[in-house]
This record gives structure tokens, sequence and C-alpha cells, in this order.
């Protein structure tokens, strides 16, 4: 049987983790090396881009992709979870209006620097922040930079609730950006729900549910040339070239810094970057 190398843009539903999302994935078709690129919480829903086979050598390029939300933002309490699926730890008497929201909104733009959730996946000496909160321990999470490109109130379904379309680095938890809102209007504030409806070249209109995975199954794979297929390319012409390359000897170029989709004559061979003008291969189809 030939082997199984590619991109599922998987729809992934509520109450699932993306754990969960990759152990099902392993099991429709019977391949080991299977991976996610970028966690979805269980309360989530939308694009989950899992990688099969050789595939997963293109995690660390497609994990570090701009992303693309939709946010349901309710601010009348705040949880230790940070969304619905956590105990309520306070509630706000004001009820903010949407004019004083999109007031403030312009301080969460750009640049700016983020404290994650305390049930969050960040490593703190060794364990996850999810484990210590569930075990009471306390822990201060340092402040990362993320970048907001834009954010903006679409609609507004309840009293306090009001759904924003956020676009954003990878890294960014949209949860904080709730938390930090409310803050800054004097209120409490949580996310009720979320949906990813990008990641990188990856949207929700060409997303797969696991239904259509058990129908199509390796029909529904991205092959990894395809799914580079946003970047320029370099076509080698010497056996010698591409050879030595493998083998981790770098070429010379004169075309621009940057990465490439990488050939020996008509067929893929994986990924290279330019570099001050050399060549290097990152990511290896051959072997």
């Amino acid at each position: 049987m030939n082997e199984i190398n590619g991109i599922i843009n998987l729809l992934k539903p509520t109450g699932m983790t993306s754990s969960d999302g990759v152990a099902k994935i392993r099991g429709v078709l019977k391949e080991k090396r299977v991976g996610h690129m970028g966690t979805l919480d269980p309360l989530a829903s939308g694009v989950l881009p899992i990688a099969v086979g050789k595939a997963t050598r293109l995690f660390d390029v497609f994990l570090k992709k701009d992303k693309k939300y939709r946010g349901f933002f309710d601010f009348s309490a705040i949880t230790d979870t940070l969304d619905s699926d956590g105990v309520v730890l306070n509630r706000s008497d004001r009820i903010v209006t949407k004019e004083e929201i999109i007031a403030v909104l312009p301080k969460f733009i750009g640049l700016i620097q983020q404290v994650p959730p305390m049930y969050s996946a960040k490593c703190v000496n060794g364990q996850r922040a999810y484990q210590l909160a569930r075990q009471n321990v306390e822990v201060e999470l340092k402040p990362s930079n993320v970048t907001i490109f834009d954010m903006k109130i679409i609609d507004q379904y309840s009293e306090t609730g009001y759904v924003f379309d956020i676009h954003c680095s990878s890294g960014t938890y949209i949860r904080s950006i709730v938390r930090d809102i409310a803050t800054e209007l004097g209120v409490c504030g949580f996310m009720a729900g979320l949906i990813r409806l990008s990641s990188g070249p990856y949207t929700i209109e060409n997303s797969i549910t696991f239904e259509e995975l058990e129908i199509t199954r390796r029909d529904s794979l991205i092959s990894p040339e395809e799914a580079l297929s946003f970047l320029p390319e370099i076509r080698l012409t010497s056996e010698k070239s591409i050879r030595e390359l493998s083998n981790g000897i770098k070429q010379e170029s004169k075309l621009p810094d940057g990465d490439y989709r990488l050939y020996f004559s008509e067929q893929f061979c994986g990924l290279a970057t330019i570099t001050k003008g050399i060549v290097k291969i990152i990511v290896n189809f051959l072997t």
C-alpha cells in the first residue's frame, strides 16, 4: 500500500479536544504519524489542520501562520477558564454599550503583550498550566508578544453578548482578549463560543467533517506539494546539487531570500530556504 502523506483541513466540532481529533484520524487512515497544527479548545470549533505521514515535517511551517476567528464575547461575568466551560468567579453589575467597546478596541490592535489564560497548554516547569490550575497551584504566567491585525464587532446576540471577527498572529489567546477588553471597560467578560475561520491557507469553507473523511479517506488529503503552493519554487537540474542539498551541503543562488518549494526536474523534493544567497533544504521529502 502506498504511504499516506498530506494535510487534512478538518472542521473540528465542539466538545472534542484537538488530540481526540488526531486519534480519530489516526484510526480512520490507519496511519501512526498524525499531528495537529495549532490547538483548538474543546469549546471551539472550526479549522484544525491535521498533518499525516511525511507532512508532519511541515509542522513548524503552518503552526506559525496567521489565524482568523469568530468569537462570542459576553461582558457579564468572568470564569476561572475565561470561557463558558468554567466556574463563574464574579459578575458585572454594569452593562457596557457597543460604543464603549468600540472606543477601547484600538488599544488591542497591533503588537501587544498578552498574558495566557491559566487554563492553557503553556508549559510551567515541565507541566501544563491547566494541569497546575486543576491542582489549585497558582503560578504567574509570563506575557508574550502577539499581533492583532484586525478586530471588529459584527453583531450583538444578547444584552451583554457580542460577536467579534479577529485576525491575529499565531499564539494569540482569544480568551485573553475578552478578559483584557473587559478589564479595560471595568467589567467582567468571558468567551461564550469560538469558531476558527482560517489557519494560514486553510479556510472553513474548504474544511471537511469527520463524516466526510470517513467516506473520502485518502482523497481528502492535500499533498505536501499543494500545501506549499503559496510559495515560489526552485528547480534544480543537477543531480549532484540535489544530492548535496539532501546531505546538508549548502548551495548558492541568486534568488531573493525566503522559503521555496524545491524540485529536481519535475519531482517535488521538499522545502528549502535561501539566506544571503545560500540555499539550504529544511524539509526533505526525498527520504
